[in-house]
Formats: structure tokens, C-alpha cells, sequence
């Protein structure tokens, strides 16, 4: 069960033969593909960069108004050139988001258009990665739901059976992802006899470099 407020919670889908269910969230009725993403959050806005072309989605635990921080976000987004060759692509983000003063916040910028990029953000609050396995799906889940909840409603469901993998949580700083990369990368594992899923997990986490280092080769 969700909480009523200041809770964010969603996956990255890395490998599913079937639409994965995962307990406390409702489940979604859209085709959920490999490297697709479902986000729920108390806050939830969307908004169109002209400049770019860029749409996003924004999730979040709360903190931002729309007429305030979430303007200089989209301004501050909207300047990131994720091709430039200064800097690392989370450290340009990571200075966006910087931009907005808001503290206590965990939040999850999608970028639609012209491709999809995930930036999730932690801002003096936990910040909580899973790993989720059952014979069905393969998920990469975020949230900021405290782990003996969390990990609880999860195993209380008789139906899903996950294994649960914990990543290393972060309270500040800024993750990187781009999903279909990521889950093409999946793939790749996958097919490697000498990789399980805690070996892949644990890939990942090694790759992504959690809290502000991610490769953008992800």
C-alpha cells in the first residue's frame, strides 16, 4: 500500500516476459516493454522544453511548487546539451537540480523526447535502489520508502516471489540512466553463463557508481 504523502516509488523495467506487478503500486494497464519506466509520487508535473525539444515528466516526494522551483528546474534542464563534451552528463544535472533550493526531496525527471534519460535526484533525503527478480521480470526499482517497509510489502506478497536486491543508497547527489541502454546491457548479461542476477545487479551498481558518478555509456 502507497502512503498518502511524500512518498516516490516506480521501476525501470530490465527484462520482462510479461506486464511485471509489483506489490504497493497499482498496476499498470500500459504495454510495459523492456527499458520502459512506471512512476507514481505525491508530486507529478510535465512539462515541454521548446529550446531542445525536449519533453519531460517530473516525480517527486514534494517540496517543489509549480509556480517557483519548478520553473527554474525547467530553465536549468533545459540548458543541459547532454552531447557537450565538458563535464560528465550527471555533473552538468546535477547543477541543475543544484539550482532549486529544495531540500528533503527525492525526484525523478524523465526525459521523453527526443529520446528517453532518467535523472533521479536526492536531496537530504534517502534515497532507496532495488533490484526486484521473480521468473517473470527484472526490475530496477527507486523509492524512497523506508526498507523494513518496503522490503516488507514485497515479501508479504505470495504472488510476485521477488529476490530482492539492495543497492547502496544515497542522500545527496544525482543517478543517471538511459533505459534502453541499460536494458540492452541487461540483455547482454543475460546471455553470459556465468552471470546471475546477483552478478548483474551488482554490475550494475559498479557500473552506475552511485551517488554522482554514472557512465554515460550506460
Amino acid at each position: 500500500m502507497l502512503p498518502n504523502d511524500h512518498f516516490l516509488l516506480g521501476y525501470i523495467v530490465l527484462k520482462s516476459t510479461s506486464r511485471p506487478t509489483l506489490p504497493i503500486l497499482p498496476q499498470t494497464t500500459r504495454h510495459v516493454g523492456n527499458g520502459s519506466i512506471y512512476f507514481r509520487a505525491s508530486k507529478y508535473a510535465k512539462f515541454f522544453s521548446p529550446q531542445r525539444g525536449r519533453e519531460y515528466d517530473f516525480y517527486s516526494t514534494g517540496g517543489f511548487s509549480e509556480e517557483n522551483e519548478l520553473q527554474v528546474l525547467m530553465q536549468s534542464l533545459s540548458q543541459v546539451d547532454e552531447d557537450s563534451l565538458e563535464g560528465t552528463l550527471s555533473s552538468r544535472l546535477s547543477f541543475a537540480m543544484g539550482q532549486v533550493k529544495t531540500n528533503n526531496t527525492v525526484s525523478v525527471t524523465v526525459q521523453k523526447t527526443p529520446h528517453t534519460m532518467v535523472c533521479i535526484s536526492a536531496s537530504a533525503l534517502q534515497c532507496y535502489l532495488y533490484g526486484l527478480v521473480n521468473e517473470n521480470s527484472e526490475l530496477l526499482v527507486v523509492t524512497n520508502i523506508e526498507p523494513e517497509s518496503f522490503e516488507a510489502q514485497v515479501r508479504f506478497n505470495k504472488e510476485s516471489r521477488y529476490f530482492i536486491y539492495r543497492f547502496r543508497n544515497f542522500l545527496n547527489g544525482v543517478a543517471v540512466l538511459f533505459p534502453k541502454r541499460v536494458s540492452a546491457r541487461w540483455s547482454r548479461w543475460s546471455n553470459d553463463p556465468e552471470m546471475g542476477s546477483l552478478q548483474k545487479f551488482a554490475a550494475l551498481e559498479k557500473l552506475m557508481n552511485l551517488p554522482t558518478q554514472v557512465q554515460n555509456s550506460l
